[in-house]
């Protein structure tokens, strides 16, 4: 044999083996997750079909036409069904709807035929769509006694009409972290290759969602550290379904405080889909994974485990959940915005002050002085430039009147005289500048995490995240009768006492600036008390706290440097009127 030929049988040989090795390799695992993407589809297709036939009943009605087993934990009541081993019925037992405490607890979880249907379940598929393994409809056989409790978890057991054996173990810690644990037997001759897979489902868009822009609702979630979502809203208007891969990470569906979220088994490689189906013109969300396929010998077993999170977006136990189980990224679920690494430092910051004083709304005011301490060079510099303003005053209003009919002569004598003096006249726009990063930081903190749910401060004030309750047009509560009922303008009509306050305080800050020359720009500034405390009427208590004593400490120290550079302010100058007091002789 020459050289040539048996140059031309290696590379038939090669070309075989490359064509052999991508077909193993990568053909046939892709092939793989076609089928089980196919078949998961057919599975959630064959369960849409009988939805539309079944008649919506009540909640009671739905958990009572099913056998259950009763959830009984710290933080969590309700109960699991045994068709398809789904997670459907869950209260707070520490969060109420409303702030009194005989107001019913909060309700997450309902079974799929109720109104507002939303549960979960983990199930098995395999490539070759076999019927009768574990499914969202499957009865499984309770073995062991209930209720589910973090020291007694709950054993089921269903068995396959092709022999396959499937042994769940559901378990729930203190909080809200669910383990199913699922292990399959073999004890046919036949070996097996089978998908876990999981799904949440939601039916409708929850009547609150989307009141509050800056708040993200909807499905989430985190695929090798990278987070992605998609609102409600977004979705039900032709929004493309999300196809996610990845091999660690959770997906789930997110509410204002509360997430339900599923966590598959980490290193093994997941298919993940956040998307929406329509049925009768009725949105139906779903976020669900496949995980890779499992190989059951004969004879042989297999584990697989997938935790489910349902309860609330508490930092601090996000967090804990991230490092006990490696979930990654899990402190994502809350909404951090865009400026999240201004924002999670601020809440940190608060979390702290409170564990040291019990009271989140003492932490605003102890966030306070510390913004100020750190900007305490920068602003006072401006209040020191303002100050001079203030002094140049009655210099400015000779040039005003000496040049009153040449604007550029005036704007140039105007220059002058600031240069002469030093004086920088944008200086004084900082103070108003340096508050606005912290504002709106607190104002996310306050609007997305549950610690400031129903946090209350003093007296009247009872949740730092809500309204100031109190209103003037009804003289605090004195007057029988809500103004805000009046139409058009009752929107309007609801000014509580820390507003009022904040109003009066930006009202003083005002009279230690000076005035700006044009009479009409004094006018608008004139009014922005009034536009602002109608604004800020609107915010949560725990901000407008914020922002009043934030006033008041900055009252406090223009008036230190403005005395201390002899000027006289508003309040001098009342006060000196109500002695009867001459004027300085600067004046």
């Amino acid at each position: 044999m020459n050289q040539e030929n048996r140059n031309l049988i290696l590379a038939m040989v090669l070309s075989v083996a490359v064509l052999f090795g991508f077909d193993h390799f990568v053909s046939k695992p892709q092939r793989e997750r076609d089928a089980q993407r196919a078949q998961v589809a057919k599975v959630q297709q064959e369960d849409v079909k009988l939805r539309p036939a079944v008649p919506q009943l009540n909640r009671g009605q739905v958990l009572a036409a099913t056998p259950r087993v009763i959830i009984d934990a710290p933080e969590v009541d309700g109960s699991i069904s045994l068709r398809g081993a789904r997670l459907d019925d869950l209260h707070f037992k520490n969060y109420r709807e409303q702030l009194a405490a005989t107001s019913p607890e909060v309700t997450l979880l309902s079974p799929q035929d109720s109104p507002g249907g939303y549960f979960t379940f983990v199930g098995w598929t395999d490539a070759n769509g076999a019927t009768g393994l574990p499914g969202p409809d499957t009865i499984w056989t309770q073995i062991s006694q209930g209720p589910l409790t973090p020291q007694s978890p709950l054993t089921l057991r269903y068995q396959a009409p092709d022999g396959l054996v499937f042994d769940r173990t559901v378990s729930i810690d203190e909080h809200f972290m669910f383990s199913v644990k699922d292990v399959v037997a073999n004890p046919s001759g036949v070996a097996r290759t089978l998908y876990p897979y999981g799904a949440i489902r939601r039916t409708g868009i929850p009547k609150d969602a989307g009141k509050n822009a800056i708040v993200f609702e909807g499905l989430m979630g985190v695929f090798n550290e990278k987070l992605t979502d998609r609102k409600y809203h977004d979705l039900a208007k032709g929004d493309k379904n999300l196809e996610l891969t990845g091999t660690q990470g959770w997906l789930g569906v997110s509410d204002h405080y509360w997430l339900t979220a599923l966590i598959p088994a980490s290193g093994a490689q997941f298919d993940a889909k956040l998307a929406v189906r329509k049925t009768d013109g009725v949105n139906n969300f779903e976020a669900s994974f496949i995980g890779a396929s499992r190989t059951l010998a004969p004879g042989a077993t297999l584990t697989e485990e997938t935790k489910i999170f349902s309860g609330a977006k508490r930092v601090d136990l996000l967090n804990d959940y991230k490092k006990r189980f490696g979930i990654a990224s899990f402190e994502k679920a809350v909404d951090w915005g865009n400026f999240w690494f201004f924002t999670k430092p601020i809440f940190s910051l608060l979390s702290y002050f409170e564990k040291l004083v019990g009271n989140f709304g003492i932490a605003i005011l102890m966030l306070t002085v510390v913004v100020k301490a750190i900007f305490f060079p920068l602003v006072n510099q401006s209040y020191v430039a303002m100050s001079k303003m203030r002094k140049l005053q009655p210099k400015m209003e000779e040039i005003k009147k000496k040049h009153s009919k040449d604007p550029q002569k005036m704007q140039q004598e105007t220059m002058a005289l600031y240069a002469k003096e030093k004086v920088n006249p944008l200086a004084g726009c900082l103070p108003m500048l340096v508050p606005i990063p912290v504002f709106y930081a607190l104002y996310k903190t306050l609007t997305v995490t549950i610690e400031m749910r129903h946090a209350p401060f003093f007296g009247w004030i009872k949740d730092l995240s809500a309204r100031d309750p109190s209103n003037m047009f009804n003289l605090f509560g004195l007057l029988p009768f809500d103004p805000t009922s009046i139409p058009l303008i009752g929107p309007m009509l609801w000014i509580g006492i820390l507003p009022l306050l904040y109003g009066v305080t930006m009202w003083l800050l005002q009279s230690l600036s000076p005035p700006p020359p044009d009479p009409i720009q004094r006018q608008v500034i004139g009014l922005m008390p009034i536009i602002f405390t109608i604004m800020f009427a609107s915010f949560g208590a725990g901000l407008v706290i914020y922002w009043t004593w934030s006033n008041f400490l900055s009252i406090l120290q223009q008036y230190l440097i403005m005395r201390r550079n002899g000027v006289e302010t508003e309040f001098d100058k009342w006060l000196r009127e109500r002695r009867g007091l001459p004027a300085p002789a600067s004046e």
